[in-house]
């Protein structure tokens, strides 16, 4: 089950850097599931929602200038981008489920992990917060091929 934790930036910035690794605590992970260290190398793109992910006006404007002469519709590949990103729009696997916090209110994409780490059959884990509500509720998805 998937764990987020939100962090106060002063705090964080007040602490300073980590001088070592934290350990991982007695019984938090079974030896086969063991997470190892890795880095991010972040980098500034411009990410767009899939077709499916559009709202309805937006969809009913852009649609047709992108209708092929068969019928079907061929949408640029390369604007939703597939990676372990923050912010931007998911890159679902399957059919987008955007969850809904307990208020009602569709939830933001935060936070996808896929494409770097095997999860399944190459799927990814989508973290979503409600900025609306109080204490910034949030909800995961989970989805693969």
């Amino acid at each position: 089950m998937p764990q987020l934790y939100w962090r106060n930036e002063a705090e964080v910035v007040a602490g300073g850097l980590l001088s070592e690794m934290p350990q991982v605590g007695e019984g938090e992970y079974d030896e086969d599931n063991m997470p190892e260290p890795s880095a991010l190398s972040p980098v500034v793109a411009e990410d767009f929602p899939r077709w499916l992910d559009l709202p309805k006006g937006m969809w009913e404007t852009w649609e047709p200038r992108f209708r092929l002469p068969t019928g079907g519709s061929m949408w640029p590949p390369d604007s939703n981008i597939i990676g372990t990103k923050v912010g931007g729009w998911p890159a679902w696997t399957q059919p987008a489920d955007w969850p809904n916090c307990e208020s009602g209110h569709r939830m933001e994409h935060l936070l996808t992990i896929t494409g770097d780490i095997q999860l399944g059959d190459c799927g990814g884990v989508y973290f979503f917060h409600c900025r609306q509500c109080p204490g910034l509720p949030w909800d995961w998805r989970f989805d693969c091929h």
